[in-house]
């Protein structure tokens, strides 16, 4: 998630001039970054559907198995 924020921020901020530029750099894929700038996509959001767990009851989980 950390690359696709810096991704987006160097395009937008023009450090990047291209998307391919920044795709590359960061191994991100040319449309996610394109829908990111463009406000297509929260840059936030995630892809797939929502937890049912929260964090906390994840890692609760995890130290009990």
């Amino acid at each position: 998630m950390e690359d696709l924020q810096n991704a987006v921020e160097a395009v937008k901020s023009g450090k990047l001039s291209f998307r391919k530029e920044a795709s590359i750099k960061y191994r991100v894929p040319v449309m996610t970054i394109n829908d990111r700038v463009n406000n297509k996509v929260d840059v936030m959001t995630r892809a797939g559907r929502t937890t049912i767990l929260t964090t906390e009851m994840e890692t609760k989980l995890v130290d009990k198995i």
